[in-house]
């Protein structure tokens, strides 16, 4: 079950901020609890790939709106989205926008399709 989400939780994530030479994991460790139904397959975390589904949900669309705000965060991690499916890179050190993250998130959506071909995530991908 998700934790309850308050304006307070929105405005962190909002400004969350970077330690050089770190990475963004830490914040997507603090959104996950928050995502509703990310147990029942609408969140998934690979090879530090994260496959976010919103499901209509407004608290999910809530929360991915304040990892949009975060212009940096947003910037480094976002790799991909499709209807109410976004596609994040936690672990995007700064500049990280080549050609070889784009094959890394592919493969890895590859290898999720054939390990879990039932999830959610593909359900959405196919309603897009």
């Amino acid at each position: 079950m998700a934790v309850d989400l308050i304006d307070a939780d929105l405005e962190r994530i909002r400004t969350w901020p970077f330690e050089p030479g770190a990475h963004w994991k830490p914040l997507i460790d603090f959104v996950r609890p928050r995502w509703a139904y990310a147990d029942c397959g609408y969140w998934i975390e690979r090879d530090g790939l994260v496959y976010a589904a919103t499901a209509g949900w407004s608290e999910n669309e809530e929360l991915l709106q304040a990892m949009r705000a975060n212009g940096l965060f947003w910037g480094m991690c976002f790799v991909v989205s499709a209807g109410s499916i976004v596609l994040l890179d936690a672990l995007a050190p700064a500049g990280n926008r080549d050609a070889a993250r784009a094959q890394r998130a592919v493969m890895a959506l590859c290898r999720l399709a054939v390990e879990d071909p039932g999830s959610p995530i593909f359900e959405q991908i196919a309603d897009c």
